[in-house]
């Protein structure tokens, strides 16, 4: 093949360096267009495949190129035939996305990618899939292959020839493949894709599964641990039954979350709804959300994200009181690392017992005055018309007694019918009782009601008054603590790290080495991706007992990834002068001073923090204390109005 080809216009298109290298074709770079490259068949497509190219060249704009290795020209040789595309060329920065949300390749490839910078890949994936769906197209096709990420989280998606292209016209070129993890409920059963026109309905599963992995650490939203026999042996036929593992519902479905995995209220309700919708019956109806949703609702999660006062790379939701990422790290699971803060070494002359003396001369509110309902004197509210009050009913009651007695006495012949003339006089007294019976009810609910709320104001009274002084105030003296022993707790950190040297870096050696690009006998892309769902992705992750946590790893294949870690631990070799030795020091070392400083600055900021706090309690109480005599006067009335019924 000539290394000269021709657009559809005639203009020559030289190609240069074969770049990449695929079943279909090759891509290479054009000397005259350091942005752009060409994509070259492996043999010329047929003429719908080149009917389809040309189309999608007609139509190309700005907004597809912008977000989408998008074919911008036809390339044909010396007979005319189309036999491939110039698009434009991705970022030299740019990977595929699973680079990014695999927690084992984000540490070794791309360490300082925080969640927020992964929330908003997904933000930018979603905008790129709206984009697509704007114009009448479907991608198909949706897969971690197709979407590559730069290092500002700008998003290419990649192989659109591929994609679903519909003419205004009326002709329509489907996309011919799919990637069973991506392919939605209704179509996993479908015996041949290239015979299904697809919807954005279609794409938006695929969508909901490519942020799920991005927010939940490469996790697949349908694998977990299964509580049925049948289930958790196949994904597929787990998707096709709606099993979504990290569901409200999910014990129902017969699936879990995997032990250790990142839990679903890490995101906002919302966004947990829509994952719901994403993957549950709703989807099937064309109710998933839809691409711009998702944008419009990631962007949310970013307006609200938080610093972690213990790692600047762990950023997470403002709907969480507490950094997941800690949490998972006291589980033992790190998915984000501290790459290390320079600190200069400098004498801030804080003294703890000085800093602390200032705290304890502050003083604490005085208690704040509550009302008693026991010393509210309140008129009862009388009995609505109708109704009779109980000393009426225990008269009659008497009565009726007291004549049927009379009765029994008087005329023993007629007993047995003067006791029956009694029981019938006590059903009516019973009668004209239910409406005081009912007026009680009512009354008993109000009182209930009136208890809660009065215990609700109450409570906010003492929380947000002297109860939140008290609670910061024990804040700071558990920082005071820890302070005190952060001397010890550092030289215990460094002895530990000098005596595990090797051991880290055997580690080191054994997160390289990624199970997806392994060869091991009977391992396919499917059970790598049940595995990956189980946070198992290098031969650092290899235990015989996780493995068997996952459906589908018995004894040979088990044993066959246990051998494979140990082949990985036979090509290690220590190295004492290795630079990670004393980087991991000096880590350790600016992250202890970067926790002395932070709670420095707390501690001397405390009395005036804790004055505030004081002063502020008396205008809380009087914002309060009216809600609360409301709900005193008002417990105090349901009390007396219960008496008189």
């Amino acid at each position: 093949m000539s290394t000269v080809l021709v657009t559809g216009s005639g203009t020559p298109v030289k190609l240069a360096k074969e770049i990449g290298r695929g079943g279909e074709g090759s891509v290479f770079t054009i000397s005259a267009r350091p942005d752009r490259v060409a994509k070259v068949y492996h043999r010329p497509p047929d003429r719908e495949r080149q009917s389809k190219l040309q189309l999608m060249a007609n139509n190309a704009d700005d907004t597809l190129l912008s977000f989408v290795a998008w074919p911008e020209t036809t390339l044909h040789d010396q007979r005319g035939t189309v036999v491939g595309f110039v698009m434009p060329k991705l970022a030299d920065d740019q990977a595929p996305v699973h680079a990014f949300y695999s927690p084992a390749h984000r540490k070794a490839e791309h360490p300082g990618a925080t969640w927020e910078f992964l929330l908003l890949a997904a933000r930018n994936t979603a905008a790129a899939f709206a984009v697509v769906h704007n114009h009448g197209h479907v991608i198909g096709d949706v897969n971690q292959n197709g979407i590559y990420v730069a290092k500002d989280a700008r998003i290419s998606l990649v192989d659109a020839d591929s994609f679903q292209i519909s003419d205004p016209r009326g002709s329509l070129y489907r996309c011919k493949v799919g990637v069973p993890e991506f392919t939605p409920p209704e179509l996993q059963d479908s015996p041949s894709l290239a015979a299904v026109t697809r919807a954005p309905n279609h794409d938006n599963f695929g969508l909901a599964v490519l942020i799920f992995h991005l927010l939940f650490a490469g996790r697949h939203p349908y694998a977990g641990v299964p509580l049925l026999d049948h289930v958790g042996a196949d994904m597929t036929t787990d998707i096709r039954h709606l099993r979504y593992a990290y569901s409200a519902d999910s014990q129902s479905r017969g699936l879990t979350p995997p032990p250790r995995s990142v839990p679903a209220s890490v995101v906002p309700g919302e966004v947990q709804k829509m994952f719901y919708e994403a993957f549950t019956e709703k989807g099937l109806q064309g109710g998933r959300p839809s691409a711009t949703q998702w944008k419009h609702a990631l962007d949310e999660v970013r307006r609200s994200i938080r610093n972690c006062n213990v790692s600047r790379t762990h950023r997470f939701p403002g709907n969480l009181r507490a950094c997941p990422w800690c949490a998972l790290e006291g589980q033992g699971v790190t998915l984000f690392i501290d790459l290390g803060t320079k600190v200069t070494y400098t004498q801030s002359g804080f003294v703890l017992e000085k800093a602390w003396a200032l705290v304890e001369r502050v003083q604490a509110p005085p208690p704040i005055p509550q009302p008693v309902p026991e010393r509210i004197d309140v008129e009862a509210k009388p009995l609505p018309p109708g109704v009779p009050s109980r000393g009426n009913i225990r008269v009659l009651r008497i009565l009726v007694v007291a004549i049927t007695v009379g009765l029994v006495a008087g005329l023993p012949d007629l007993a047995l019918w003067m006791f029956l003339v009694g029981v019938a006089g006590w059903a009516g007294v019973t009668a004209r009782a239910k409406p005081l019976k009912a007026e009680r009810r009512s009354r008993e609910a109000e009182l209930q009601a009136a208890q809660e709320e009065f215990q609700r104001q109450t409570s906010r009274l003492e929380r947000e008054t002297i109860g939140r002084f008290h609670s910061r105030r024990q804040e700071l003296a558990g920082l005071a603590d820890e302070y005190r022993h952060l001397a010890e707790f550092e030289r215990r950190q460094l002895a530990k790290l000098d005596a595990t040297v090797r051991e880290r870096q055997l580690l080191r050696h054994l997160q390289a080495a990624f199970i997806d690009t392994a060869n091991i006998r009977g391992l396919g892309p499917t059970r790598k991706a049940a595995l990956r769902s189980f946070g198992i992705e290098t031969a650092a992750d290899i235990d015989a007992t996780r493995i068997r946590q996952v459906r589908g790893f018995g004894d040979a294949l088990t044993h066959s990834m246990v051998a494979w870690r140990r082949e990985q631990e036979r090509r290690f070799r220590f190295d004492p002068n290795h630079p990670s030795i004393k980087a991991d020091r000096d880590a350790t070392k600016a992250t202890f001073q970067v926790r002395r400083r932070l709670i420095e600055q707390q501690l001397q900021m405390a009395p005036n923090e804790l004055s505030r706090i004081a002063r502020e309690a008396s205008a809380r109480a009087a914002v309060i204390q009216p809600h609360l005599e409301g709900a005193a006067q008002r417990l105090a009335q349901a009390r007396t109005d219960l008496r008189m019924a």
